[in-house]
């Protein structure tokens, strides 16, 4: 959760192989978390395959990511 308290970080909880990628998708996540205690280190290093793999979608999604850094701007 801090982690989205810094400029610039767009952190997601990769809960399932789904989110992985939208994440990566919807949001332009740079960073990926994990609850480690709830995941398999297997399906863990699937996500961050899915993850690194999964190019950023732009076009709607653009704005969002825009209006998050908008606000970050303004935190400054």
């Amino acid at each position: 959760m801090t982690a989205n308290k810094v400029n610039g970080v767009r952190a997601g909880l990769a809960y399932n192989d789904e989110v992985a990628s939208l994440m990566r998708q919807h949001n332009n996540a740079n960073v990926i978390a994990f609850g480690a205690k709830f995941m398999a280190l297997e399906d863990i290093l699937r996500r961050i395959d899915i993850f690194l793999k999964t190019p950023f979608e732009g076009g709607r999604h653009e704005t969002r990511v825009n209006l998050i850094s908008d606000v970050e701007k303004r935190q400054k």
